[in-house]
């Protein structure tokens, strides 16, 4: 395999056919040197949830997370105390890990539903929520998510997702009411993903 290899490269399904390798600094797709999340994320993560919070406070509502990862957005989501979160994960070796995670003792009583399959198959089980928040890899139909996420959508619901480029969002134009908020950020000098010192977090109203 060349070890140059990008995420871009990758299908959905091809993604999820890898076998990772969990590390301390991050989730690397093994044998290629390309990480899907790293633990510098980890504060970015916690400024994404709470500017989703501003916007919509989290406690006592229903939350929509598509891509766990590493549980970095998934633990600031927790930590507001919403009332239910729904995770979609589709990697084999990621679902093993969100299910652990799940089932520990300060969350057992929580109401967490795991889904284990790609976010569009799932589309026609899901609910509608009041937050939610999309951080996937190598995946083809985030690009058209405009189409998928009014139909989940309560009155006043907020969406972000992971913005890949502070100058131009990837998304841009998709969605009329979206405004962003500038932090910053320190990746890993391993990181191919993002080689940015700042992000701008996309705030959705829908």
């Amino acid at each position: 395999m060349n070890n140059s290899i990008d995420y871009v490269e990758f299908s959905q399904q091809s993604y999820t056919e890898y076998e990772l390798d969990f590390q301390k600094k991050g989730i690397m797709i093994k044998g290629t040197g390309a990480y899907v999340i790293m633990e510098w994320e980890r504060p970015l993560m916690e400024a994404i949830v709470r500017e989703m919070d501003r916007a919509n406070p989290i406690e006592g509502r229903d939350i929509l997370e598509v891509g766990f990862g590493m549980g970095m957005s998934s633990d600031a989501i927790q930590s507001y105390n919403p009332r239910s979160h729904t995770i979609i994960e589709n990697h084999p070796q990621i679902i093993s890990k969100v299910q652990k995670w799940a089932v520990q003792p300060k969350r057992r009583k929580k109401d967490i539903t795991i889904i284990s399959q790609d976010w569009y198959e799932a589309l026609p089980d899901l609910g509608t929520y009041d937050l939610m928040f999309w951080d996937t890899y190598a995946d083809r139909n985030f690009w058209d998510l405009h189409k998928y996420v009014d139909t989940l959508a309560k009155e006043g619901c907020v969406l972000s997702y992971w913005n890949s480029n502070p100058n131009k969002d990837p998304l841009s134009g998709q969605f009329k009411n979206v405004s962003y908020i500038k932090t910053m950020c320190s990746p890993d000098k391993d990181s191919r993903y993002y080689l940015y010192d700042e992000y701008h977090i996309p705030i959705v109203r829908l």
